[in-house]
């Protein structure tokens, strides 16, 4: 018989429909047990990562820095300001979003200066500065970008800026800035 007339063949047996429920709640739960065990999997990943965040973002020793993060998981440091009040000074930047009108005015307006203020045909001919490299891009013309703007910042801004770049520790921009002992959170 094949496979559609399988059902039909089952119901004329005395326990074909038992037969039938069982065999599928059997499938059913060989195909959950493999979910259930790659679910738990990927929370612990989640976990941990959220761990490794959270403690670069506690190494940072200032209350109030621009903290620079290329990367769009920047609203995990948000969301630990937000959710658990933990260093509402700092500002965090997610560099690629300064390319957008509405937060470079933002910024602009905040910090008093451009930070794309340096992009232009000749940037392109500078050197790339890898001190100012945070995190990998696309392509070689954004890590160049970025890093230009990371520069802009680190030398306009006048509050400590720091790259964030998890599982590196934090590091320091603008090193003419002292850091100032974090109050305990």
């Amino acid at each position: 018989m094949a496979g559609g007339g399988l059902l039909p063949a089952l119901k004329r047996t005395r326990f074909g429909l038992a037969v039938a429920t069982a065999g599928t709640a059997l499938a059913l739960v060989a195909f959950i047990v493999p979910c259930l065990r790659v679910a738990a999997g990927r929370r612990n990943a989640l976990v941990e990562l959220d761990r490794e965040i959270h403690s670069s973002r506690n190494a940072i020793p200032y209350e109030r820095a621009i903290v620079l993060w290329p990367d769009d998981a920047c609203f995990r440091l948000r969301e630990y300001q937000v959710f658990l009040g933990e260093k509402p000074g700092l500002d965090v930047c997610n560099t690629a979003s300064l390319f957008n009108e509405h937060p470079r005015m933002l910024f602009r307006q905040k910090y008093g200066f451009d930070p794309l203020g340096a992009i232009d045909d000749a940037h392109r001919a500078q050197p790339l500065k890898p001190e100012f490299v945070i995190g990998q891009q696309g392509s070689e013309g954004d890590t160049h970008a970025y890093a230009v703007v990371h520069e802009t910042i680190a030398q306009m801004a006048g509050v400590p800026v720091i790259a964030f770049d998890p599982p590196s520790p934090p590091r320091v921009l603008a090193p003419g800035i002292a850091p100032r002992p974090s109050r305990v959170e």
